[in-house]
């Protein structure tokens, strides 16, 4: 899930579903929708671990953090497959409800991914102050 969060902020450069569709072929080998990357994927490279593509590729924009990841299947079908908690992290974060209104006994898995998106976005916020500064530093 950390890396779903950096999708929406990388901007133009970060992966996302038209890339796929326009052009032909780069679904499967991207898994089609979450499953593994396939050999002939551009940019990837191998492991014990099986295919993947490192972090930075995915989301140039991201901080050190997520840079080093090893991503193994596609953070946009991960990020859909998520969608319900992160909406529910956001409706929590803005103060419109709490944790345990849309989780009567929430796990330590929701706990968790509740603090592993408060953590990125931080991690987020923190990397755009970083910008915005070098740019005023740069002129």
């Amino acid at each position: 899930m950390a890396s779903s969060v950096w999708i929406p902020f990388s901007g133009g450069r970060a992966w996302s579903c038209e890339q796929c569709k326009n052009k032909k072929g780069l679904r499967a080998l991207r898994g089609n929708c979450g499953g593994p990357f396939r050999e002939g994927l551009p940019l990837s490279d191998v492991d014990e671990h099986g295919r993947f593509i490192a972090g930075y590729r995915v989301a140039p924009n991201c901080g050190e953090n997520y840079s080093d990841l090893k991503i193994r299947s596609c953070p946009v079908a991960d990020m859909n497959r998520c969608a319900s908690i992160i909406t529910a992290y956001h409706r929590h974060k803005s103060d419109l409800i709490r944790l345990t209104e849309t989780f009567k006994n929430p796990s330590c898995a929701i706990v968790e991914a509740f603090d592993i998106l408060e953590n990125n976005r931080n991690e987020m916020l923190n990397r755009l102050h970083e910008q915005k500064m070098k740019e005023i530093e740069h002129g």
